[in-house]
């Protein structure tokens, strides 16, 4: 590495590092509370290099880096190869699977994974000045908030108006398959009453919540409600990479956001499948869960 691409990066990789150290903070998107249920988060790529290196719980779900030394180490490897200096850190928060040898049909289905991308440089000039480079910028907030969607077994309220679902592709049951990460959103009119994420067999637990500045039913009150179902239009999707490969990665900045902005979804969202389903407000929404069958 040259002497000036050293000073370039020396304070910029403390400033990144820095970030990391303070932590990353994984909420619960319903409540906005701390996730205390035991998660696994890794950095698992800088830039084009993969990482794998495991963030360690410090409490009140947050998670730091524990060997500065190993940062460093790759972000030297990766400024050699991505001129001049790394450009994204690519995030993956999932639950903590019973075993190593664990796979992901295994998990505790509480909470779903979530992956992200921390972009760090600067846009670059329409035209570039002389010896112009992209300079990271983690941000002002000293941890990154990260909010995760609830899985089908989370502890929903007994009293919560919660719709379950699950999302398969296919011509018929037969040879239907799970619709993997498939995204939900319910809403009526313009007001969106729930946003949630189906895990790696398509099974979904959205959470309805009555439209704001509207005064809730003392009563069990049924309402017309349109599901969107957001899926990646793949014919032959590829194996996915481990468990969660086929994650789609969103940016950071929308992954911190209550709620959701609709527009932000990942772009390999490309499809979207409406039903129309009547639920009931403050009654029991427990009965069968609703099946979408999606042409392939």
């Amino acid at each position: 590495m040259s002497h000036a691409l050293l000073i370039s990066a020396g304070p910029e990789l403390a400033r990144v590092q820095h970030r990391l150290a303070v932590g990353v903070q994984c909420l619960d998107a319903l409540s906005g509370q701390p996730m205390l249920a035991p998660l696994q988060v890794r950095l698992i790529a800088l830039g084009p290099l993969a990482a794998g290196l495991a963030l360690q719980p410090k409490g009140e779900g947050r998670y730091s880096l524990p060997d500065a030394g190993a940062f460093a180490r790759l972000w030297d490897r990766c400024t050699r190869l991505d001129d001049p200096l790394p450009r994204t850190l690519d995030l993956l928060v999932h639950e903590t699977l019973p075993s190593a040898a664990a796979t992901e049909a295994e998990a505790p289905h509480r909470v779903g994974p979530r992956r992200v991308v921390m972009n760090l440089a600067e846009t670059a000039p329409a035209l570039p000045t002389p010896g112009f480079r992209p300079r990271p910028r983690p941000g002002r907030e000293s941890t990154l908030t990260l909010r995760l969607f609830p899985g089908p077994n989370h502890g929903f309220d007994a009293s919560a108006t919660v719709l379950r679902g699950r999302v398969q592709l296919g011509t018929s049951a037969a040879d239907a398959r799970p619709a993997r990460w498939a995204r939900i959103v319910a809403t009526r009119g313009s007001a969106v009453l729930g946003h949630t994420q189906a895990d790696e067999r398509g099974e979904y637990a959205l959470l309805l919540r009555y439209p704001a500045g509207l005064l809730a039913p003392a009563t069990p009150s049924p309402a017309d409600a349109q599901i969107d179902v957001h899926i990646a239009a793949r014919r032959n999707p590829p194996l996915p990479r481990g468990p969660f490969g086929d994650l789609s990665p969103e940016p950071a900045s929308v992954a911190s956001l209550d709620p959701l902005p609709l527009a932000d979804l990942p772009a390999a969202y490309d499809r979207r499948v409406t039903v129309a389903r009547t639920v009931v407000f403050g009654g029991p929404n427990s009965g069968p869960a609703h099946e979408h069958l999606l042409p392939p």
